[in-house]
């Protein structure tokens, strides 16, 4: 369900059209990317923030506010980064788009559901891998392998790859294992595991070649596994030690460091680190301050009533008043109907105040 809502279903077309867009058909555009957030894929952001000049600061700040659950990822975010250092992107959206990025969509929920459909779907895997091997009838290497292929994900497909690879299959074990970063939206932790893999299958294939089982591995090749083992704490290092615990009598098993005598008679608790408790009272947080372009106020709205913000100068005289709801989170508006100066906000609800500050307008 969630690859269809991704860009409609046709990410290739999607970035064409971004690419494409002519400054007229803007409003049009941001309009249709909007109703597809946020569901945006990270391909189609990328030309987005590549055609800023063409869409503006406030558009692309709009769009990217929208779509959290690919601004959070590592990928996204190091290419935000590069483009504020080459003065490409402007660092205050940088900052506000990092401080949204673990705000919580319908497409968040999905990805949810999605991973623990497939966490389950695993578990049948393994129960269903269990009973076959204690069956009468025998073990079906087929229909387990079969199994991983429906599951569509990395953890199946190198599962799979070790499968192939304990009947001699090498070159079927190496394609599978290549394709996993291909196939997938790797994640900074799942690209760090799939290269672990990669080097824990490479590991596996020297002791095939050479015709040793794992549990008879030479001087040297134990040596290689050993530090392989030390050196990495993804899931592939975590075989490595219950490799060398097994056959080996190793001593990986993480135990706790035992406290000393006197500090467990301590009957003081420790001191607990808290956050320090601001204005909670403030629904309104505004950026950049000082703007010389856009002014942005993000807001939570905490009752059931319409909701107002208003915006007065030094003399006290209201300039702005824009009306907001509680399923927005963002209002920008542009600093260029402004003289340089500071001004005065208020967020109105029910009649009570529930964010007030100031900003500037410098030129």
């Amino acid at each position: 369900m969630l690859n269809s809502l991704i860009d409609n279903g046709n990410t290739v077309q999607l970035v064409d059209q971004v690419a494409t867009t002519l400054a007229p058909e803007v409003q049009a555009r941001r309009l249709e990317l909007l109703n597809q957030s946020p569901f945006l894929s990270m391909d189609a952001l990328f030309e987005l923030c590549n055609q800023i000049s063409i869409f503006g600061d406030a558009v692309v700040f709009e769009i990217l506010m929208a779509n959290p659950d690919v601004t959070r990822q590592p990928a996204f975010d190091d290419h935000l980064r590069e483009m504020v250092e080459q003065s490409q992107f402007p660092e205050w959206m940088y900052e506000a788009i990092t401080a949204n990025a673990d705000q919580v969509t319908y497409r968040t929920i999905l990805n949810r559901n999605d991973a623990a459909a497939v966490s389950n779907m695993m578990q049948t895997y393994r129960e269903v891998s269990y009973s076959q091997q204690n069956d009468s009838i025998g073990f079906d290497n087929n229909t387990h392998r079969h199994w991983l292929v429906l599951l569509q994900n990395p953890e199946a497909d190198m599962m799979l790859a070790e499968e192939y690879l304990e009947d001699g299959d090498i070159a079927t074990a190496n394609t599978i294992t290549d394709s996993i970063p291909l196939k997938y939206t790797l994640d900074e932790k799942q690209q760090t595991e799939q290269t672990d893999f990669r080097d824990w299958l490479n590991l596996k294939i020297s002791w095939l070649k050479s015709e040793q089982s794992m549990n008879e591995l030479s001087s040297q090749n134990l040596a290689d596994l050993k530090k392989f083992a030390d050196s990495h704490s993804s899931l592939a290092g975590t075989k490595a030690k219950n490799v060398i615990n097994f056959f080996y009598d190793g001593n990986y098993r993480n135990y706790p460091e035992i406290p000393d005598e006197a500090e467990m008679r301590k009957s003081e608790p420790k001191a607990k680190v808290t956050k320090p408790i601001t204005d909670i009272k403030n629904y309104v947080k505004v950026y950049p301050n000082p703007s010389n372009s856009y002014v942005a106020f993000e807001y939570k709205v905490p009752c059931n009533y319409a909701a107002h913000l208003e915006v007065f100068n030094t003399q006290g005289v209201n300039v702005l008043i824009e009306e907001v709801t509680g399923t927005q989170s963002l209002k920008i508006i542009n600093a260029s109907q402004f003289v340089d100066g500071t001004y005065y906000y208020k967020l109105i609800c029910d009649n009570n105040i529930i964010g007030q500050g100031n900003f500037i307008i410098q030129k």
